[in-house]
């Protein structure tokens, strides 16, 4: 019946005899140079290792792991590399967050409790771009790198452990992110339609 169908609206346009041809257009908002300012639309993220396990034990131990986090840009070829400061978020940071949705309250709450979600420090200009390799762009990364050896303040060193002890210390791990994340409510037609809420 398909096939009967297609054919006569072949020879319909091919006779010209009053084809009906419908064209659908997705247009795309955005293109890849416009800039996401995350002070500007209130987005925040956080960020943590946990053990893979009930228990949900934090891998920051800096005996073993350290983590980065920059922006990276790339514009014309031309990398640049934009450190970030960090911190163990505090109970302000995790107020400071849309409340959850209601799928993930639970885990807001462990979460919370944990304590072993990473924020970003506020007061520097957190901005991405770009659609990904075929063009300029900028971007986010955090990242959880083997440690450096190194010494603390008071002389002692930090970091002396082997690679396979390292790799031991890990074991099997879980990279959970946290962000605030608005999305449209296209059955709601009242000024509650944009839903702003936690998600992971």
């Amino acid at each position: 019946m398909l096939v009967a169908y297609g054919v006569s609206r072949l020879n319909a346009l091919i006779l010209r005899a009053n084809p009906q041809i419908t064209v659908s257009t997705l247009q795309q908002y955005y293109d890849s140079s416009y800039i996401v300012k995350f002070d500007d639309i209130g987005f925040k993220v956080a960020f943590a290792v946990e053990q893979y396990d009930a228990n949900r034990a934090g891998k920051d131990d800096p005996n073993y792991v350290q983590w980065v986090v920059e922006l990276t840009q790339n514009i014309g070829k031309v990398e640049t590399i934009f450190p970030l400061k960090f911190h163990k978020c505090t109970d302000e940071d995790y107020d400071s967050f849309y409340e959850p949705a209601l799928s993930y309250k639970a885990m807001f709450a462990a979460a919370k409790s944990r304590k072993n979600f990473y924020c970003i420090d506020e007061g520097q200009s957190v901005e991405v771009f770009g659609m990904g390799d075929q063009t300029d762009y900028k971007r986010l990364d955090f990242m959880m790198l083997p440690c450096k050896q190194h010494y603390d303040s008071t002389g002692k060193v930090i970091c002396n452990t082997t690679l396979q002890e390292k790799i031991d210390y890990l074991g099997s791990v879980d990279l959970v992110v946290m962000t605030n994340n608005m999305r449209f409510n296209s059955l709601d037609f009242t000024k509650n339609a944009l839903i702003r809420e936690t998600r992971f």
